[in-house]
């Protein structure tokens, strides 16, 4: 026990909750869904941090995380580009389980002015990778 704390009071001891709580990185989104699953690489900045939760609380549906960070081995061993954002820190995919979740992320991520926007069939890709060209969208 610390020096100067309550009789009986545990000292710097986390309960499965408050491990739980440490782990989201903003009101919605955890650290373990967003970094590289296969190293834990974790590179997502505030500002990208609080982009995805704005499209979050715009949507306001659950948005579950096929995709985060990746580090440059996870990224070609699923097939990704070269310069994939999801490297940087900069993009996250979102599962898609109807036409009209489909609409409310795709709305969301448009109003919280997202740079880039890949609608697949299972998921959407979301990013904020700067473009000579400006925003775009496109179709897998």
């Amino acid at each position: 026990m610390k020096k100067g704390m309550p009789k009986g009071e545990p000292g710097f001891v986390l309960t499965k909750q408050d491990k739980h709580n440490l782990d989201y990185v903003t009101k919605n989104f955890k650290r373990s869904e967003l970094a590289c699953p296969c190293c834990g690489k974790f590179n997502m900045d505030e500002p990208f941090l609080d982009f995805i939760q704005k499209i979050r609380t715009i949507a306001n549906i659950p948005m579950p995380i096929n995709s985060g960070v990746r580090c440059r081995e996870h990224n070609l061993k699923v097939g990704g580009s070269q310069d994939s954002a999801h490297i940087n820190g900069w993009a996250i995919d979102v599962k898609v389980i109807s036409d009209v979740n489909r609409y409310i992320l795709l709305n969301a991520a448009m109003k919280a002015e997202a740079l880039g926007i890949g609608v697949y069939r299972t998921f959407i890709h979301i990013d904020k990778k700067f473009r000579k060209s400006g925003p775009i969208v496109w179709y897998g």
